[in-house]
């Protein structure tokens, strides 16, 4: 007998595949994820820095991330959310991940009272460097902020890591 299986639909104002019951996203491999936005505010306090690396966590994971992209994308954000807000700011810290073909891109701003021009050190420059394909520290306008980018490496295209 053929396995009847429904394929990927896309809900109305969702934009997000349909997975069919019975099936997991682990047996339909990686779907496609492009262009899609999640944005997060929590206060800019290192507590609540655990939902941040959560959060990139699961989005790598659904772009197919190996177990090692995962832990270089949760050590690379917690690395440059520290530099933002240090042992913690009045204000909230928001993030904006973005979802690509291939990688995932984060970018995150805290309000600053003051044009800090407080870069990376040396270690954490190299951290970032071996953690992530781009990775960018900013100042201006009131606002500290970062971007960073991971790619997902070839050979794990087409193959999904569940967290």
């Amino acid at each position: 007998m053929a396995d009847c299986v429904m394929p990927l639909k896309h809900p109305p104002n969702t934009g997000g595949p349909v997975i069919p019951l019975g099936r997991s996203s682990r047996d339909l491999g990686v779907f496609r994820l492009a262009n899609q936005h999640v944005v997060l505010t929590v206060p800019a306090q290192p507590e609540f820095l655990r939902v941040v690396r959560m959060t990139a966590s699961g989005l790598g994971s659904r772009l197919g991330f190996n177990i090692d992209e995962v832990d270089d994308l949760r050590l690379a954000l917690d690395e440059l959310c520290f530099a933002l807000i240090g042992k913690g700011t009045d204000g909230a810290l928001q993030l904006t991940y973005v979802l690509e073909d291939h990688a995932l891109r984060i970018s995150g701003e805290v309000a600053t009272e003051t044009n800090s021009s407080e870069e990376l050190n040396e270690l954490s420059r190299q951290i970032l460097t071996a953690l992530v394909d781009e990775h960018e520290l900013r100042n201006g306008n009131g606002t500290r902020g970062f971007t960073l980018a991971k790619r997902r490496s070839p050979a794990t295209s087409g193959q999904s890591t569940s967290l």
